[in-house]
Order: structure tokens, then sequence, then C-alpha cells
């Protein structure tokens, strides 16, 4: 990469000089414009705004880090954010893979860039803790968003959906169906949001006096993959059941393509419910019936509430939102036949 010093040398002027005619700052001869401007023409000359940045002590980077890009639902918010960002900063995508371990490293890349602040979805209830109890000590601001802590855990500013009420809602439904015997995939995880999936079903269990079964619960991830392999394990328990209640989309995805390889009827056989509404659920061989997350407002208020850390310069009180999902039923539940 050609630097403002390699000009001055290959051209034997001072930095002095090269910095006032690329900033257009101070006085420059014509003559000297020409031969700098026709030298990084030559070697596609491009400052580096980082720098730049980081000698003006200004940054208009923001860090995103995810756990995975597989739930499909993350683009959509992560454009609500750059959306109510309006150019103002651009922003850094991180992955951190389910993975406390690599959640620090990414967390530490990022500071060391440095961002402005960063939007995080941390990876569970302990590693991801003592995570961000070190963004609080190095003083960044950051904003969870779709998990996060309680008060009692950590004191910081999240937004996610509520998913226990809504999950309780999909359980119902399916109860609602003549459903009794309604298998759970992908709860009991470390992290809030997978929580909230699996007391919501154990809420509606209650609510509707059905006995808790372990044999009916598997306590895989949020993922295609762990659908699959929560429903090929159901089967292989040999559990009667007639309905799946699985941790969000991606999950129930998988959940009912291995009933469709293996030829088990969705939703004659059993019905599957998801979480999210991404955008394949409704068109899906059987167009899944889910609940709807608020992602445009989660975008919004977490972008206001990151903003308004990094504006302030000090330390302002954490701010919680939790926001209401929609049910959405569609074709892949169905009344059970008695």
């Amino acid at each position: 990469m050609i630097t403002q010093e390699d000009i001055a040398r290959e051209l034997g002027l001072s930095n002095m000089t090269v910095y006032r005619c690329l900033n257009n700052k101070g006085s420059v001869s014509p003559k000297t414009r020409r031969r700098i401007e026709e030298f990084i023409r030559e070697k596609n000359y491009r400052p580096n705004q980082t720098a730049r940045n980081l000698k003006l002590k200004k940054n208009n980077v923001i860090g995103v880090l995810l756990p995975s890009f597989t739930y499909s639902y993350y683009p959509q918010i992560i454009e609500c954010i750059r959306q109510n960002l309006k150019s103002q900063y651009n922003l850094l995508l991180c992955l951190s893979n389910e993975d406390p371990v690599m959640e620090r490293e990414q967390l530490e890349v990022l500071l060391s860039i440095p961002v402005a602040g960063i939007f995080l979805c941390p990876v569970n209830q302990t590693e991801s803790v003592d995570n961000c109890r070190f963004l609080q000590e190095q003083n960044v601001p950051f904003t969870l968003f779709d998990r996060y802590f309680s008060k009692d855990e950590l004191q910081c500013s999240f937004v996610a959906t509520e998913a226990r009420s809504s999950s309780a809602e999909l359980v119902n439904y399916l109860y609602s169906l003549g459903h009794r015997r309604i298998a759970h995939i992908g709860g009991k995880n470390n992290d809030s949001f997978s929580q909230q999936m699996f007391e919501g079903y154990l809420d509606a269990l209650a609510a509707n006096n059905l006995p808790y079964d372990e044999k009916l619960v598997y306590p895989g991830t949020p993922d295609y993959e762990s659908g699959w392999e929560g429903m090929k394990e159901l089967v292989s328990r040999g559990v009667d059941l007639t309905a799946v209640h699985c941790v969000n989309d991606p999950a129930a995805m998988g959940a009912m393509e291995f009933c469709r390889r293996n030829g088990i009827r969705v939703p004659e056989e059993i019905s599957v419910t998801g979480f999210s509404d991404i955008g394949s659920a409704q068109n899906a061989y059987a167009p899944l019936t889910t609940c709807r997350e608020p992602t445009e407002e989660i975008g919004k208020i977490a972008t206001e509430l990151l903003l308004e850390q990094i504006e302030s310069g000090s330390c302002i009180p954490a701010r919680h939102y939790l926001l209401k999902g929609t049910f959405i039923p569609r074709q892949s539940c169905v009344k059970l036949k008695i």
C-alpha cells in the first residue's frame, strides 16, 4: 500500500507538502500539485481512512458481532441498523461461531481497530457476561440485541423479542388443534432466547395440564442441522408425538426436511411450528406456522441505544426493551383427527 511518506520520498518532496496537497490545506504550487496528482493516479493511491481517523482521534466504524450468519433473521436486523445509522458510521461484521473464546478474540480485534461502539448478540449466559464486563472496563459503548442478560448478571442496554409468551402461544395453538403429545427441539441452551423458548413450552404444558416428558425434548441449537438431528432422534426414540415445537424457523425447516425425506407427512402426521418468520418459512413445502420477530424495531432501537452511548461520552443508565412477536398461523399445522 502506497503511503503519503512513499509519495514524498519518490517525488523528493516534504511530507507536509504532500499532506497539504492531498487534504487541500495550505498552499501548494500548481506544478507540484500536478506532479503529485499524476503520481497517485499512476500508483492508484487511496488514503488510509482508518489511519486518518486514528490520527484525528475519530472513528466512524461500529462493530457487529454475531454468533452465526446462518440465522437468517440477522441480516434483516443488520440492514435496519445500517439504514438507521444513515451513513454516519460504517459497519464491520464479525462472527463468534457460538464460541465464547472466539467471541472474546473478536471483541479484542474490534477494540484494536478501534471501533466507536459494538452491537453484540452474546453467545451464552456465563462467559459472554465476562466478555461484556471486559467491554465495560475498556469504556467501550455496546448494545446487546436478540439475546440479553438479566439485571442480576450484568447491567447493560439490550433489545430483544419477548419470546417466552410467544413460545407459549405457539404451544397453546397446537393444543387448540387437539395435540397432546407435543415435542420440543432446540431449547434448554445457555442463551436467553433458547431458554425463553423452552420456558414458554413448559408454561403452555402446565397451563393445559399436560405432563412434561423428557423423551419429547431434544436440547439442540437454533439451526437447521439441529432441527434435522432433533427430529431424527425423536423418531429413533419411538416416542408417541403428533406435533413439534421448534426453537426457531431454521430448526423447524430442518425437522420438516427430515420428515419429507423419510416419508413422514407434514402436517398430516406431524404438525410443526417455528419462530422468527424468516423469508423461506412461508415458501416451505408446508408453509410454516411461526411467530414473527419485530426485526425492524429491534434494529431501530438497538441503533438508538448505541448512538446514545457513543454521543453522550459518559456512562448512562442501561435501558431494556423486550418486544412482542406476532403469531403467524400457516399450513404446517392442522387439527388432529381423533
